[in-house]
């Protein structure tokens, strides 16, 4: 989530901590019809949490961490990079000219920001003067005022229809872009909007961490995406999942205070049709869950639901011919197998599922190691000794029981299987069905469960954050941060293969990720939970 905002990151932020409706005048400029809305109170306070962030220190170039260097090389290697490199210097400058509250917003026709400076905000028009002697050919033109700015026009050359206006009043800045006076809109949805979103997100931050005191920091960003009216705008027919209909997108990511970033973003769902049906079925990951992962691994992902109700509720969408459908498949996996699949192998299922893993994948870039991390799948069953009668009889069906290696570990079943040199492991534990790529890993989790005194994430370095804040949500995931970050880059020539638009990537160079774990040391807790109205996501990062 923290990635997928950091373009916009330096130009939007929010009010301080409030259990009423923030009243910022900004707030009443920007156009009703907006399909976006964020706002930030201390900007500076921003940019200084961004930078002694140690995720963030890359936009430092005199950090010398690893990852300032390999992007730098990445760049450079680049026919223009010295021109990329000399645009994010000017973006650098020109956000370092904000030192008072901005609000900002995006519509179907173009975007914009204005912000409040207590000197009057003379270092951004600077800055801005500074665009406009780069623009020598734009036609600029005076506007004359409008709700007390004063507006000029500015369209470069070469643009089309697009214009930007530059607004000016007493302490305050605008910049407009699209195609019209996008001030001239109507000004009244925002406030209803961003009413909800202190209601219901504010509430949320203040609860997260009360051991800690965070309520949230004034660096932290505040921000709506209208998804219905971003829907209905597409053209996609989504009436059917009921998408079209007041579906929000709002939250607040909060970068500095007791933890090194926070996040809390909620997606409103409407609440009628399919989506809202299978809300139901989403269950909290349960303290046993997590238990039963060792404090040993570097990263792992949790998940619940309730098994029982999907299928309940395939019927209930689906009516009449759904429940025809799920007889045929019973009826066939009978004659197939002898066995009711259904009942036996899906709900043999207890809905709680686990993946994790101990060491970094040889290769970040093979896929195998994508999908399964090169570690543990975990799949809670309800009775062991029933899903090994199950699969040996599935397995002895064609014959793929030659293919078998039966052993025994400290009283647990495995089965090693040999396909073309590749030997995945199977183990049916105690309430568990687990499987890896490494037999080896098996083991791991075998001598955690059987050995008294064993510690799980719960009781690791990580365990009370994960107990205050991941628990209680139907998806869990932690983060080993260094990990992570070397798994990012590490990936950037599969991205690169993968689509041509950023054969760029391909020049990122390897990283060695011993080299990385010295920078950067951390974890990150993420959850998502269900609630009354929709979703949310959680997330904190050490």
């Amino acid at each position: 989530m923290f990635q997928a905002l950091g373009p916009i990151v330096l130009a939007l932020c929010a009010n301080s901590p409030a259990n009423a409706a923030p009243q910022n005048p900004l707030l009443a400029a920007a156009p009703a019809d907006s399909i976006f809305v964020a706002s930030c109170d201390d900007p500076s306070a921003l940019r200084v949490n961004l930078l002694s962030h140690q995720m963030v220190r890359l936009f430092d170039g005199g950090s010398g961490t690893p990852y300032v260097t390999a992007i730098t090389d990445m760049i450079l290697s680049e026919a223009n990079g010295d021109e990329a490199l000399a645009g994010f210097e000017f973006a650098k400058r020109f956000a370092e000219s904000f030192d008072g509250p901005i609000v900002a917003f995006a519509n179907k026709d173009g975007f914009g920001f204005l912000t409040s400076s207590p000197s009057g905000g003379g270092d951004l028009r600077t800055a801005l003067d500074q665009i406009l002697t780069q623009m020598p050919k734009a036609e600029i033109k005076d506007q004359g005022s409008h709700q007390g700015f004063q507006l000029r026009s500015i369209k470069p050359e070469g643009r089309g229809r697009g214009m930007m206006i530059r607004a000016e009043a007493p302490g305050l800045t605008g910049i407009f872009m699209g195609e019209g006076d996008v001030l001239a809109s109507a000004q009244d949805s925002v406030q209803r909007y961003t009413a909800q979103v202190r209601s219901d997100i504010e509430v949320q931050l203040t609860n997260a961490r009360l051991d800690a005191g965070s309520k949230g920091s004034r660096s932290a960003i505040d921000f709506m995406f209208d998804l219905s009216r971003a829907m209905r705008m597409s053209g996609e027919d989504v009436s059917q999942v009921g998408l079209d209909q007041d579906s929000w997108i709002y939250g607040r990511i909060d970068i500095g205070g007791p933890a090194q970033a926070e996040g809390v973003v909620e997606l409103q769902l409407p609440q009628g049709g399919v989506i809202s049906t299978f809300l139901d079925v989403l269950k909290p990951v349960t303290k046993e869950d997590l238990a039963r992962i060792p404090s040993s691994a570097l990263s792992f992902h949790a998940m619940r639901i309730d098994l029982e109700l999907v299928l309940e509720k395939l019927i209930e969408v689906g009516g009449a011919e759904a429940e025809d459908q799920l007889e045929t498949v019973r009826a066939t996996t009978v004659g197939a197998t002898g066995r009711d699949l259904i009942d036996e192998l899906f709900l043999g299922m207890t809905g709680s599922f686990a993946t994790y893993e101990f060491e970094p994948p040889q290769d970040p870039v093979d896929i195998a190691s994508l999908i399964s991390g090169q570690g543990v799948i975990s799949m809670g069953v309800h009775d062991s000794e029933e899903m090994l009668e199950v699969f040996d009889d599935l397995i002895s069906l064609g014959g793929l029981d030659s293919m078998v290696d039966f052993q025994d570990y400290k009283d647990v079943e495995l089965w090693i299987i040999d396909i073309d040199g590749v030997t995945p492991g199977v183990a049916f534990m105690d309430g568990q069905l687990l499987f890896a790529v490494n037999p080896k890993d098996l083991e791991r989790v075998i001598d955690h469960a059987t050995t008294p005194g064993s510690q799980s994430v719960l009781d690791g370095m990580s365990g009370r954050q994960l107990t205050e804040y991941g628990s209680g949500g139907f998806y869990v995931s932690y983060q080993d941060t260094a990990l992570a970050a070397w798994k990012m880059l590490a990936q950037g020539a599969l991205a690169a293969e993968l689509a041509p638009e950023l054969r760029f990537l391909s020049n990122t160079p390897n990283l060695n990720l011993d080299d990385v774990k010295r920078e950067v040391s951390g974890s990150t807790i993420s959850s998502f939970l269900r609630t009354a109205q929709g979703l949310m996501f959680r997330a904190e990062s050490r």
